[in-house]
């Protein structure tokens, strides 16, 4: 075939409605959340493409609207797969590994990125060598509860309280804890290990929170940086899973408070995490700024979207509409060969 040939098809798939599987549910504790992302891409999706409801149950059985059907019979009916899988098995590289097998184009990040992110001790590495500021952290795995006390002294000597315990392979801030008294970090250790086998005691960052969209090849830039979005907590307030679902905190896009070098440091940090860990299409980052500079918490390689999320809100403060986003998406992960 032509080049001229090859480039008249290629232009015509892309006018063409895409045949996507939007796939939502799943096992993880974040079942919730990923319902609410995949009603948002097979909402909006509907307006311009051919979306295809693929609802994974919590012990993984999958449906092709509404029907019972394995994976491998599924593939060959569809020309992209957008999962909507918050947490294990969507986020943790295991799905992304099935598509890969089966030669399936989708949207997002590769398996090993994926993995990467999901796990913050490990990204976290990631991060310190790309020479990104993270905060001080120690990686706890069970029987290391064995030596808490001395694991405790360690991080008093290094970090006055409150410090901050979540679990390392989970999301939505699931199991996230504020800690005062290092007699009750065993405690919440051990919550965290319900949702983990790695936990992560973390220093507390005082400044300004505050997540950015990054969006790769839109509006002519490989890494396009949307304004931040300003989570404006009240001081030691968590920004729970229950925050998120309700929308019930205050959030700005523009910010008024940021400064512009605020402003471009966070998206540059942003920018930098991205690259570092290889993702792929979009991702968010978890800033920290204050006048030390930005600290990096996490980065997000399937964000929500819908109401009442950051990612919403940076979209409608660019003026891009939720179709030209699904589209945008679609389409990248369809050309790719």
């Amino acid at each position: 075939m032509s080049n001229l040939a090859h480039s008249f098809t290629w232009y015509t798939f892309c006018m063409s409605p895409l045949r996507v599987a939007v796939l939502r549910g799943g096992p993880s504790p974040e079942y919730d959340v990923s319902l609410r992302t995949g009603a948002y891409f097979l909402k909006h999706l509907a307006e311009a493409h051919h979306p295809q409801d693929i609802f994974i149950t919590r012990s993984g059985e999958w449906f092709h609207n509404g029907v019972p059907t394995a994976p491998e019979r599924l593939f060959p009916q569809i020309d992209v797969a957008l999962s909507a899988l918050h947490g294990a098995y969507g986020e943790d590289g295991k799905l992304q590994r099935l598509f890969d097998e089966h030669g399936v184009r989708y949207v997002g990040s590769g398996a090993l990125p994926s993995a990467l992110a999901m796990q913050k001790h490990l990204s976290s590495d990631i991060f310190k060598k790309a020479g990104l500021r993270t905060p001080r952290s120690w990686s706890v795995r069970v029987e290391d509860l064995e030596r808490l006390d001395a694991l405790t002294g360690e991080i008093r000597r290094a970090v006055a309280p409150p410090w901050v315990v979540k679990p390392s392979g989970s999301g939505s801030s699931l199991g996230l804890e504020y800690v005062w008294d290092p007699h009750k970090l065993g405690a919440a250790l051990e919550r965290a290990f319900f949702l983990s086998e790695v936990a992560v005691i973390e220093e507390y960052i005082r400044g300004e929170e505050v997540t950015v969209l990054i969006l790769e090849g839109f509006r002519g830039q490989d890494m396009y940086a949307f304004f931040p979005v300003h989570i404006q907590r009240q001081r030691w307030e968590l920004y729970t899973t229950e925050h998120k679902r309700e929308g019930s905190v205050l959030m700005e896009c523009p910010s008024r408070i940021l400064s512009f070098r605020d402003k471009e440091l966070v998206a540059e940090t942003a920018r930098a995490a991205h690259k570092a860990l290889s993702a792929r299409d979009l991702s968010r980052a978890d800033i920290i700024v204050n006048p030390t500079g930005a600290y990096l918490l996490e980065v997000n390689t399937l964000p929500s979207f819908g109401d009442h999320t950051p990612a919403g809100m940076a979209l409608r403060a660019a003026g891009l509409s939720d179709l030209d986003l699904c589209s945008h998406l679609v389409e990248r992960a369809a050309s790719r060969s």
